[in-house]
């Protein structure tokens, strides 16, 4: 279909040439300066061929919009133009400029979420690369037609964005980029993992909210599983799952970065130190080796971990054997921090 589209192109544009080196004007078509780096254009949502043709020649990268707007209603019509943004090199020319905005060559923004990002700091990312308000990035996430998309029942969307590496237009809607990351979840889960959480007797939100926890608690990839399986023995136990991010989550923006003891009696549904239990949602978006380790926990009797302060962690049967690990490895520490 393109190659179609490029011969019908080509073929108008001969014939124009043709005509316009006979009238005099080819210097019309000249080719920008060398030396001119790629320059971005940005076409707003339903602007007029006219007012696209005005500010290429406000801009320099053409010399007659009357002649553009001529031209261009021969080969384009106003609705074929997508929306978004277009890289223009130094040679380019003035069909070239056309062809982009037949073919619809716009500019896509690489974003890459971060697994164990939260709400908040997704949409600040997308927010620092000119693609979202993160306010009404957040406000989305709450949409009801949006979380609708999921087969389960949450508040928002917190945990359901996708972390991967997306291809985002400048200029679209913030509402596309939020579905696409909740549908690339749908494509991530797939009924293989939706069957597996059913056979554990949990809902994909408790396996998701489960994920949100390992993914904050796990550095290397052979912890993920058996941090799963001291969260399993908890619950089973009905022991608090006392998991240090999600008291961090509950503070929010009061939090400092240094965690005190007294942080640890915050009263908050999500603070897994008072409440036994999962907390009421996810914490933050989890990647699927934390998705899957929270389907498949290893089969082990550990009931405690802490950080050995170098990626991985020491896990415990007992209360008696964990003080001791805690002992060897964050008493230390702590130590040094009061020391400064």
């Amino acid at each position: 279909m393109r190659s179609v589209q490029r011969i019908a192109v080509t073929g108008v544009i001969v014939m124009m040439l043709l005509l316009l080196s006979i009238t005099g004007y080819s210097s019309l078509f000249a080719v920008r300066k060398e030396g001119v780096r790629d320059s971005v254009f940005s076409v707003p949502e339903g602007v007029s061929l006219r007012w696209i043709a005005g500010s290429l020649r406000d801009r320099g990268f053409i010399r007659s919009s009357t002649l553009f707007i001529t031209l261009g209603k021969f080969v384009l019509s106003e609705k074929e133009i997508m929306a978004g943004e277009y890289i223009f090199g130094p040679e380019t020319n003035f069909f070239d400029i056309l062809s982009a905005f037949k073919e619809g060559k716009v500019h896509y923004h690489r974003v890459t979420i971060p697994a164990g990002y939260n709400i908040h700091q997704i949409g600040q990312l997308l927010e620092a690369d000119g693609l979202v308000d993160a306010i009404s990035f957040k406000g989305l996430t709450e949409d009801r037609e949006l979380i609708g998309l999921l087969n389960t029942d949450v508040p928002n969307l917190e945990g359901f964005l996708y972390p991967d590496t997306y291809y985002f237009l400048k200029d679209g809607k913030p509402r596309t980029i939020v579905r696409k990351m909740v549908l690339r979840f749908k494509e991530a889960i797939g009924p293989d993992l939706e069957n597996r959480a059913s056979e554990l007797g949990m809902t994909i939100k408790d396996i998701v909210t489960l994920a949100s926890l390992i993914e904050k608690e796990a550095v290397v990839e052979g912890d993920r599983p058996l941090i799963s399986a001291v969260f399993y023995n908890r619950l089973k136990k009905n022991m608090p799952l006392q998991s240090d991010p999600t008291v961090i989550y509950a503070l929010g923006n009061g939090f400092d970065g240094d965690l005190k003891r007294g942080h640890l009696v915050f009263d908050s549904s999500y603070n897994t130190y008072v409440k036994r239990g999962l907390p009421p949602g996810p914490i933050a978006s989890p990647g699927i080796e934390s998705i899957r380790a929270a389907l498949y926990p290893a089969d082990a009797e550990y009931l405690y971990f802490v950080s050995k302060n170098d990626g991985t962690h020491y896990f415990s049967n007992n209360l008696k054997e964990h003080n001791k690990a805690v002992a060897v490895y964050q008493k230390p520490l702590a130590l040094k921090k009061t020391s400064h």
